[in-house]
């Protein structure tokens, strides 16, 4: 199982129709099973959601639960995933150096690589990735993680098409029926309007032929009924 067939079996789960959650998931499990990597069982991806300039943590694995907490949110610039993000260039630390600003009691020591997902010019997340203290950098790991950030990216991008189509039909559809419902209240009051006119005129003190040809021209007249040819 070598990089290449990693980065095949991404772009195979990247066009499955799964949750955007379930598919960052299950690839970063991919990517840290890549032998080739040496990398530890550990790391985590980050989107940019709502808020500009700000990473959410969306799927991880193994992550002491000091770092799930204090990583759950990363402005661009804070700590290696926070500048990987901000330069939209991948970060590398052998060791706990002094980039690393968030630290924590208890946490092993380690390195990193942090790769970020970009599309068109702009930041979509990080991919976090632990290392051995002391593991040395490899331009060919770089590249790997390079390609799987790229192959995440149009994953992203087509979630979020989606999301933004479903958005769209349902707000159509919300049109529409609001719509519907307007217009059958403007019926029900147009029709109790004639009724109304049609009860006053039996109400009247005039011969019933008369009464009769009146109530026929309200009801001729009324706007619910479609116009004569």
């Amino acid at each position: 199982f070598g990089n290449q067939d990693a980065v095949t079996s991404l772009l195979a789960l990247s066009m499955e129709d799964a949750p955007l959650g379930e598919l960052l998931h299950r690839a970063l499990d991919l990517i840290i099973a890549v032998p080739s990597l040496s990398l530890q069982p550990t790391g985590a991806i980050f989107l940019v959601e709502d808020q500009p300039g700000v990473l959410v943590m969306k799927a991880q694995k193994d992550l002491p639960p000091a770092m799930q907490e204090g990583c759950a949110q990363v402005r661009f610039g804070f700590c290696l995933c926070g500048r990987a993000a901000e330069s939209q260039e991948a970060q590398f630390a052998a060791e706990l150096d002094d980039r690393h600003e968030f630290t924590s009691d208890g946490v092993p020591a380690h390195g990193h690589y942090c790769v970020p997902i970009l599309s068109a010019g702009r930041a979509l997340g990080v991919i976090c990735l632990w290392l051995d203290a002391g593991h040395q950098w490899d331009r060919g790991e770089e590249d790997f993680l390079k390609a799987a950030g790229d192959v995440l990216a149009c994953a992203i991008m087509r979630a979020r098409a989606e999301e933004l189509w479903t958005a769209q039909e349902a707000a159509e559809s919300a049109k529409q029926q609001a719509e519907e419902s307007l217009a059958l209240l403007r019926s029900t009051y147009e029709t109790q309007s004639v009724l109304d006119a049609v009860m006053g005129l039996a109400l009247q003190d005039l011969p019933l032929g008369e009464i009769l040809a009146k109530a026929l021209d309200v009801v001729l007249a009324a706007p619910f009924l479609p116009t004569p040819p």
